[in-house]
């Protein structure tokens, strides 16, 4: 319905707001409150947005004329005092969604804390401005009709909806959710093109959004996927009964407690701070509820699923996207899932041998958050023997010993392989052994551009564990000090604040990973802003500015000369190939190359046919545009995302040239896009095989063959590409820690 209206009433609403400006004297009912809505600086567009969404959520019930011009008005004073707010203290303003509820946000108690003075609207004021719009939504679109009654002897009017709506109403069925699947009890249907493969009820075709390849070679592609369905996999009846039973007793080993907090009851006779403490409780169980819920209703769905599937085969149907990467077709109890449902799941067993039981070692050294080199990895796991198996034998007796892990489920699942092993040598264990690849997403520019410095510090060559995001850690300790020494003082107190907070590889993971992405200032300035949050929870809004925005936006900005001074190559990548996007774009093409496994990818995203109206406190709404022009295609679209498309594209081609290569050597294989798994007994052949994968696949040069292809295709003349050429492509696959 708003997609529908909203551009019918914005242009009505526009339309009388120049009238009236062309003849301020001009009278009409409720005419006076155009002065107010002339405050709304964002204009008649923003007005819509917010009062539209009021008539329609109460647009299945009669209701009558001045409750819903009062509620309409309401909520564009609110969105009045946003506008304000924004304008003076936009990255406050963000911070406060998150915490407090759209009334409080806006409250005037709360802006004055903040040295921001508003204007109260009168009862009057709210009914005028809601009355004139709830007319122009009567006269300008057809939701709905304004019906005189008489109500103890007086006229009144009533809101109801036109009979075209109520028979819309009747009309739609309620939208039903997704299935969430559960893995599969029967192999799946093998893909035989690109229809018909998959579960055995599956509708969606072997790539998402793919309609660009009908007719392409996907041999591979199905080779893959079909390789992949044939795995048989296992429930651990084990791990489920650990996980049913922490789960039921609410231990704190999942993201969130399985009951939310209880609302106080409240207290006789409160006042004063007492009341407010209880207010306090109640705001925060119902955050909780609300934040929380689909957290819940997952783990409990998944926990349901595997009490079901405890101790039996399984198998996974997958799917691709359309840039080549490989996603299971299911959304509970997977490998692609998180720590918990990983850890719930078992590759077929065989026995380890030493070299798997080492493997397990290292591998638990890993889940519990050790980086060191392998040797150093296989010395903890063997000194920490006493530990593992100690967990392994009474896990929720004994929580202390793995609670803190970096991944505790699938750090307890290697426990309990270290301990059958050592019970039994010979015993078959399942228990999956994951290489990740370090930093791929720069590993992969740095590959594509020969750019030697990036290479080592992502462990595409070079002996040693190099940390990519401790080496930006470093560099950016090092700016601090810098500032700290001989910046001005209100820098040399806030990079003093920050080297307290405390500067390390987590900090600065994030922004480093997304930065070729097309994530900037603003973003790792918002995730900076939430993590100072964290940190000091009971911050008043009126302090945002001075404790959380101007320290986030100063350490967003050290960050971004770290990155500059950094990746260079892969910001020169990203220029180019916006570059690239928006030449050919321009001719009204799409941008089009094959991976080096032959599937095609295709980028070029059409104009929006629909207005955004984004707001100050009430989200943003979308309605069809009347100036859209069909099939026309935006550069802009189109760009924003062709660097993640490049890299993703290489990535998944990657994750096809390994499942290949291990079914021809019979290693079975778990995946999750730059992260695989195999049994222990195959641990160390896939290690090697990881790596050598890497120096086959990238000994072609594909940047220059990507460029050439978008050339030739499109025949537009593009720059050469961005190669540094500085690496000998020959060593990339030497590290062994480039999965690890």
């Amino acid at each position: 319905m708003i997609r529908d209206n909203g551009e019918k009433l914005r242009e009505a609403l526009e339309l009388l707001i120049a009238q009236w400006a062309a003849r301020p004297g001009m009278a009409g009912p409720h005419y006076c409150a155009l002065p107010l809505l002339l405050h709304i600086p964002k204009g008649p567009a923003s007005i819509v947005s917010v009062a539209l969404p009021v008539v329609i959520d109460e647009i299945s019930r009669t209701r009558s004329h001045r409750s819903v011009a009062k509620a309409i008005g309401t909520a564009i004073e609110r969105e009045a005092r946003g506008i304000l707010l924004q304008d003076q203290r936009e990255r406050t303003l963000e911070l406060m969604r998150g915490k407090f509820s759209r009334p409080q946000i806006v409250d005037p108690r709360m802006l004055k804390t903040m040295g921001i003075v508003v204007g109260k609207w009168t009862a009057a004021d709210r009914f005028e401005v809601g009355a004139l719009l709830l007319d122009l939504v009567a006269s300008a679109t057809e939701l709905i009709e304004l019906r005189p009654i008489f109500r103890k002897g007086r006229r009144a009017l009533e809101v109801r909806p036109t009979a075209a709506v109520q028979a819309v109403i009747k009309a739609s069925n309620i939208r039903q959710l997704p299935p969430k699947r559960a893995p599969m009890l029967v192999p799946p249907r093998p893909w035989e093109g690109l229809e018909g493969g998959g579960h055995l009820c599956n509708k969606r075709p072997l790539v998402i959004h793919g309609r660009h390849l009908a007719g392409a070679d996907l041999t591979v592609q199905r080779l893959v996927v079909n390789q992949l369905q044939r795995q048989q996999l296992r429930v651990d009846p084990w791990m489920v009964g650990i996980q049913r039973q922490a789960w039921d007793e609410g231990l704190p080993l999942f993201p969130v407690a399985r009951n939310p907090p209880e609302v106080p009851p409240r207290p006789m006779n409160a006042s004063g701070r007492e009341l407010r403490e209880w207010l306090s409780a109640c705001n925060e169980a119902r955050e909780d509820r609300r934040l929380h819920l689909a957290k819940r209703v997952r783990i409990h769905r998944a926990l349901t699923a595997m009490d079901e599937l405890a101790g039996q085969p399984v198998w996974f149907a997958y799917e691709l996207d359309w840039r080549g990467r490989i996603y299971t077709a299911h959304r509970e109890v997977t490998h692609q899932g998180p720590d918990w449902e990983k850890a719930a799941l078992e590759l077929p067993a065989k026995p380890a041998g030493e070299t798997g039981f080492e493997w397990m070692l290292r591998a638990a050294a890993g889940h519990w958050g050790i980086r060191g080199t392998w040797n150093e990895r296989l010395r903890w796991g063997r000194d920490n023997l006493a530990l593992l198996t100690g967990a392994a034998e009474a896990p929720l007796q004994r929580m202390e010993l793995w609670r803190d892990a970096k991944d505790p489920w699938q750090f307890l699942q290697l426990c309990r392989g270290v301990l059958s092993w050592l019970q039994d040598p010979a015993s078959p264990i399942g228990c999956p052994i994951r290489l990740d690849q370090h930093a791929s997403g720069l590993g992969i520019l740095a590959a594509l551009t020969q750019d030697a410095k990036l290479a080592a510090a992502t462990r595409l060559t070079g002996r040693s564990p190099v940390d990519l995001y401790g080496l930006m850690a470093e560099r950016t300790v090092k700016l601090l000090r810098m500032d700290l020494e001989a910046g001005p003082p209100h820098k040399q107190q806030m990079a003093a604040e920050w080297l307290e907070f405390g500067v390390n590889r987590s900090l600065l993971k994030a922004p480093t990973m997304t930065s070729v992405y097309g994530s900037g200032f603003w973003s790792c300035s918002d995730a900076l802003s939430d993590l100072l949050l964290k940190r000091k929870p009971d911050l008043k809004p009126s302090d945002y500015e001075w404790q959380l925005v101007r320290p986030a936006n100063y350490m967003a900005r050290i960050i971004g000369q770290a990155l500059k001074a950094e990746l260079a190559s892969c910001q020169a990548v990203r220029v180019w190939l916006r570059d690239v996007s928006y030449r050919v774009i321009k001719t009204q093409q799409e941008v089009m190359w094959t991976t080096p496994t032959g599937m095609p990818v295709v980028l070029g995203r059409e104009m929006e046919a629909r207005r955004r109206v984004p707001t100050a406190i009430s989200g943003s709404r979308r309605w069809a545009a009347t100036k859209a022009t069909p099939g026309e295609l935006s550069a802009l679209a189109t760009a924003r995302g062709i660097t993640a498309n490049l890299i993703h594209s290489f990535d998944g081609a990657f994750c096809q040239r390994v499942i290949c290569s291990a079914g021809e050597q019979g290693i079975e294989l778990l995946t999750n896009h730059d992260c695989f798994g195999a049994a222990p007994a195959h641990a160390k052949a896939l290690h090697q095989l990881l790596h050598q994968e890497l120096t086959t696949f990238y000994a072609t040069s594909w940047l220059p063959k990507v460029a050439e292809e978008i050339q030739a295709r499109s025949g537009v003349e593009l720059a050469p590409p961005p190669m540094v050429g500085s690496l000998e492509v020959r060593k990339i696959g030497s590290n062994p820690y480039a999965f690890s």
